[in-house]
């Protein structure tokens, strides 16, 4: 007696479920998306009105009401806050909802980030009662009051390398000082394609490269860079700090260019661009 060949939807059935077991068990992701995914999850089980306990956390009553009760009331601009919404949407594609589509933006999610930013700016002002007075003060920090930090820097710090190559690219860069501390060697070249001139000294631009992946807090898709160009006033200049940074590592440490193995990463190419250790976090 001939048996009845094998369905093909039960085929297929049977390899989406395991496809999406494998996921709900191996796929993993960056510290971030799972510091915000703990913090949703805390929250919706304090909530005795929520009636969660256990999965799926992910309702939409349950995000609608964490966006509209608690990231309301954060502070961070908007990609801080859309943060949110991806590590959540990262969790649902490969946890709790990974059969059926569950979308966690929604008009109430869009209507409280909205009313999360007005609070945010409006909280800047110094005249708010009640405001920390030194929120968004390196956004307003005069000119000359940096090159007074640059200044004090240069002369008094022993850690002067880091602490200067830090505040140059995060003023004149917007480069997150989280992000400076994960750069390394080889995430600086010199681009010839976008400098101010076509040809001569100022035909090329100092780049420093942001690398895609959980490296940076943007957990970049794809690698990214940003570059600068020479300052009028050296002690501003991220050029300047950078290349005298490297320069005195140079002259004190023993830095080897030797790379014979080109199948192998070059040691000097992990070397932080800015020593954490000596800069003490400070």
């Amino acid at each position: 007696m001939t048996e009845n060949p094998p369905n093909p939807g039960d085929i297929l059935a049977a390899a989406l479920a395991r496809n999406n077991a494998f996921l709900q068990e191996t796929a993993n992701t960056n510290p971030t998306y799972k510091r915000l995914w703990k913090k949703y999850m805390t929250w919706v089980m304090s909530q005795p009105e929520l009636a969660t306990v256990s999965a799926p956390f992910l309702t939409r009553d349950n995000v609608d009401s964490y966006f509209a009760r608690e990231v309301v009331n954060g502070v961070g601009n908007q990609n801080t806050v859309r943060t949110t919404v991806s590590a959540l949407q990262w969790f649902a594609d490969n946890r709790e909802h990974v059969e059926q589509k569950f979308e966690v933006d929604s008009p109430a999610v869009k209507n409280s980030i909205r009313t999360q930013q007005a609070k945010h700016k409006s909280s800047r002002g110094h005249a708010n009662p009640g405001t920390d007075p030194l929120k968004g003060l390196k956004d307003i920090f005069p000119e000359r009051q940096k090159v007074d930090v640059i200044t004090h820097i240069y002369r008094s710090r022993q850690d002067w390398e880091a602490a200067v190559v830090n505040f140059t690219w995060g003023h004149n860069n917007c480069v997150r000082g989280h992000s400076n501390r994960k750069c390394v060697l080889s995430d600086l070249h010199m681009s010839e394609n976008f400098g101010p001139e076509k040809d001569g000294p100022l035909g090329r631009c100092l780049v420093l490269v942001l690398r895609k992946g959980p490296i940076h807090k943007d957990n970049h898709v794809m690698d990214q860079q940003t570059g600068c160009w020479r300052h009028r006033n050296y002690l501003m200049c991220s050029v300047f700090a950078t290349g005298i940074s490297i320069i005195s590592r140079l002259a004190r440490d023993a830095i080897h260019f030797n790379h014979e193995n080109k199948r192998q990463r070059a040691e000097w190419w992990d070397i932080p661009l800015i020593d954490w250790e000596e800069y003490s976090g400070k």
